[in-house]
């Protein structure tokens, strides 16, 4: 394990069933945002983010994707995994088999956000580091459009994320969008899989239970998840 480096894993093997309503023969990291193929855009943003390397996990069923990330011209190394699993937390834990480094830097292929904000993020790490966590989780202020069924946070003072859950009818609330782990820290996704969990959203309130983590929040209010037609307009008209 290399320590102290940081790995990039993005989970691009969703099936993007409502974006098909829009782009029925694009495999949803394909569709354009800011008139770029959506993992394209994110792939370029971590390309300058001096990660160590690059583990796209896709959706075997939809071999344009990989072939499409195989053929980028990244000066960060990449790895390619494709597989078709039932959620999230189980298309991290196949890209977890890649990962080599210390620290997993998450993102999910249709979190968008503007290219000025993740270069202030990747600028904060250290600081986090100082506070000696073991996690930042990216979270935002709810906006009227948002579906009450995301999950509420709680923030300490301190910027430590104390709950998380549907019922905190609180602000702001979490975004699964952007993560950054330990990767022992991460060990703990298989077990949750095993339990049952299928995506981030079952596991991220698990590891915040855990006594001996300290999951740190970071505040990002332009974060959006394209989930269909109208979240990729909205995106477009404050990211681009």
């Amino acid at each position: 394990m290399t320590k102290g480096a940081i790995t990039g894993v993005v989970l691009a093997a969703g099936e993007g069933t409502r974006l098909k309503e829009a782009w029925p023969s694009t495999p949803k990291p394909l569709v354009p945002v800011c008139g770029e193929p959506m993992i394209g855009r994110l792939l370029r943003l971590l390309d300058r983010g001096d990660l160590d390397s690059l583990v796209v996990v896709s959706r075997a069923t939809d071999p344009d994707v990989g072939r499409f990330v195989r053929d980028l011209d990244l000066a960060t190394p990449t790895t390619s995994v494709e597989c078709v699993t039932s959620g999230t937390l189980e298309s991290l834990v196949a890209g977890l088999g890649a990962v080599t480094t210390e620290r997993v830097l998450i993102v999910l292929a249709d979190a968008v956000f503007p290219e000025s904000e993740f270069v202030r993020f990747l600028s904060r790490i250290s600081s986090f580091e100082k506070a000696q966590a073991t996690g930042i989780q990216w979270v935002r202020d709810r906006r009227p459009e948002d579906s009450r069924s995301e999950q509420g946070v709680r923030v300490h003072p301190s910027g430590r994320i104390a709950e998380i859950g549907r019922a905190l009818a609180l602000e702001p609330v979490i975004s699964q969008g952007v993560l950054l782990y330990n990767r022992p820290l991460l060990g703990l996704a298989t077990g949750a899989a095993a339990e049952g969990a299928t995506g981030l959203s079952d596991f991220l309130p698990f590891v915040v239970r855990k006594s001996y983590v300290s999951i740190y929040a970071y505040r990002c209010d332009r974060v959006r998840d394209v989930d269909n037609e109208d979240d990729r307009r909205a995106v477009e008209r404050y990211c681009c």
